[in-house]
């Protein structure tokens, strides 16, 4: 245990036990609530030809991941290749003095064989971070509805969205006199935010 310890906390596996503890920290406040996974998530313009560790990345497949995990796990496996290639290549340096220069290549490398190593852990959880942009109610505009209540007023009446909206429940409203009735088709015209309802006219007075 005592080797371990010093292994980790001497150059060059101190600087990834560093960044590994800022790691768990984060993900400590992730877990307690008090910050968000996507608290520094971006977006990228693929358009803008995304080059580098970034552009692999991408090019991969993973672009759905949150950024925060991503480099979570480059650098949790960035600090296991260099706990074990310190074990591994310094023991063969014969001069001391090269020690400090063969410790940079070491977390060089590490961190360039963890880039493959997210990826190929990374890529199977892609379908479980797909973000999905809820819809504004002012989309609803334009779309037929049927309607639910006996009749609908100015006041009163009820109407559930046909299609991608089903089994929507949306309060409606339609000038008097009119001849909407239960079951029938309407279409959406307005939306009155102030008091959350539609205005809904019969299929055959929005195609006249």
């Amino acid at each position: 245990m005592n080797e371990f310890l010093i292994i980790i906390t001497s150059f060059p596996v101190l600087i990834p036990s560093i960044l590994l503890g800022v790691v768990v920290v984060f993900w400590l406040f992730v877990i307690l609530g008090l910050l968000d996974i996507d608290v520094f998530d971006f977006d990228i313009d693929l358009d803008a030809g995304v080059t580098g560790v970034a552009g692999w990345l991408l090019s991969n497949g993973i672009s759905g991941i949150p950024v925060t995990l991503i480099i979570s796990l480059m650098i949790l496996f960035s600090w296991v290749m260099s706990y074990f290639l310190s074990q591994i290549v310094l023991p063969l340096i014969p001069f001391e003095v090269l020690n400090g220069l063969m410790g940079l290549i070491v977390i060089i490398l590490s961190f360039v064989i963890s880039v493959p190593m997210t990826v190929i852990c990374t890529k199977p959880l892609t379908g479980l971070f797909i973000k999905h942009n809820a819809q504004e109610k002012s989309d609803l505009i334009g779309k037929k509805c049927e309607i639910r209540s006996l009749t609908v007023s100015e006041t009163f009446g009820q109407a559930i969205v046909i299609g991608n909206g089903a089994g929507l429940i949306l309060d409606v409203k339609s000038k008097t006199p009119n001849n909407l009735k239960k079951g029938m088709q309407a279409i959406i015209i307005t939306y009155d935010k102030n008091n959350n309802t539609f205005e809904i006219i019969s299929e055959e007075e929005f195609i006249n």
